[in-house]
């Protein structure tokens, strides 16, 4: 398997979700993509693109029908192309790595992709990669509409030995739109304050040294003995429930990390990671974050009767997507029934993307 690829399986299933969760506010994408092909492409006939990590086919079967024939779609997942290709038959697909991408130098007026670069594990060889298939005064984009992937960012955390950990939410209005019943939230403990969680839990700076990895739970067990010997209880807590026992150990060990720790944005990570390795590759100048609002007022589709009865529609950081407006007041409520009652759906999108020029 290509470095970095998706399993098949799992994969497909979430790129589908994903897929599902765009539907909501896809006429207010599409409305940010014309914006953004108005502004950056040429629109030249020999203009051409190559999207990096195209999975199923989402933004180049999105964009404007001005590339077709011209937008080379390269995803490592051979799966993921097969279904591509079967949405598509036209398409230009090539399997193949971001990190040995099979293409000359100085190819393609613009490279991108989205939500993509977000899973890749090594950003600036994938970038520079990137800036060696771009033509001279060629532009590289990312679009980031959902929660950018956690997993890259626990193992930026694990490599710095900072603590972090993730935990569940449930009842988001996420969980609402994809069928799944949970939304996860992510903390740190910043290096500064350090020293005092580990007075807290009773654990010094060289046991946590010692320590080969560390995790969310680094801490657990010098906190247990820590309890342990401030109650005197040791080996002789014959009649307290172990598992009970557990469970109070690990929510107060948790309490306690919150206590210390930031919560942080998977988006706001991502953004500022990819932002710093684009500077440093193709020069501060040359590089650019913005963010887009895009919005529709129409009908409302018959996925958007189906999964949920509101009528507007919002899209932020992509793991929110809010149904309606926060009632205040009654206008606000006339506002939202109102719509509804004649079957009008207003969406909103947000989408955050970085620009980069070869220069």
């Amino acid at each position: 398997m290509v470095k970095d690829a998706w399993p098949a399986k799992e994969g497909i299933e979430k790129l589908e979700e994903l897929e599902t969760i765009r539907a909501f506010t896809k006429r207010a994408f599409a409305n940010n993509l014309h914006r953004f092909n108005a502004i950056y492409c040429t629109g030249k006939e020999e203009e051409t693109v190559l999207e990096i990590g195209s999975g199923l086919g989402y933004l180049a079967n999105n964009w404007s029908a001005n590339f077709k024939g011209k937008w080379i779609q390269l995803e490592a997942q051979e799966k993921f192309l097969e279904i591509a290709k079967k949405r598509d038959p036209t398409g230009l697909l090539v399997q193949g790595s971001i990190y040995e991408l099979p293409f000359p130098d100085n190819t393609f007026d613009i490279v991108g992709g989205l939500s993509s670069f977000d899973v890749f594990s090594n950003l600036e060889t994938a970038l520079n990669e990137v800036k060696r298939v771009l033509k001279p005064n060629g532009f590289f984009f990312h679009v980031l509409d959902m929660g950018a992937d956690y997993e890259i960012m626990a193992k930026d955390f694990r490599k710095k030995r900072i603590p972090f950990y993730s935990t569940r939410k449930t009842d988001s209005l996420l969980s609402i739109l994809s069928g799944s019943n949970q939304e996860v939230e992510h903390y740190y403990i910043p290096t500064e304050r350090i020293p005092s969680f580990l007075t807290r839990i009773g654990m010094t700076q060289e046991e946590m040294d010692a320590k080969e990895i560390i995790t969310g739970d680094f801490g657990f067990d010098a906190l247990i003995k820590s309890i342990n010997k401030k109650e005197k209880r040791k080996d002789r807590n014959e009649f307290e429930d172990i598992e009970f026992k557990n469970i109070r150990y690990i929510s107060t060990y948790f309490t306690l990390f919150q206590e210390y720790a930031k919560k942080i944005n998977t988006n706001d990570y991502f953004n500022d990671k990819l932002q710093r390795t684009l500077q440093n590759i193709f020069g501060e100048n040359n590089t650019k974050k913005e963010t887009i609002i895009g919005e529709f007022k129409g009908k409302r589709t018959k996925l958007q009767k189906e999964r949920y009865p509101y009528c507007i529609y919002y899209e932020k950081n992509g793991i929110k997507t809010n149904m309606a407006a926060s009632h205040k007041g009654i206008w606000d409520y006339i506002e939202t029934i109102i719509p509804r009652i004649f079957n009008q759906v207003h969406e909103k999108a947000i989408i955050d993307y970085t620009i980069a020029y070869k220069r």
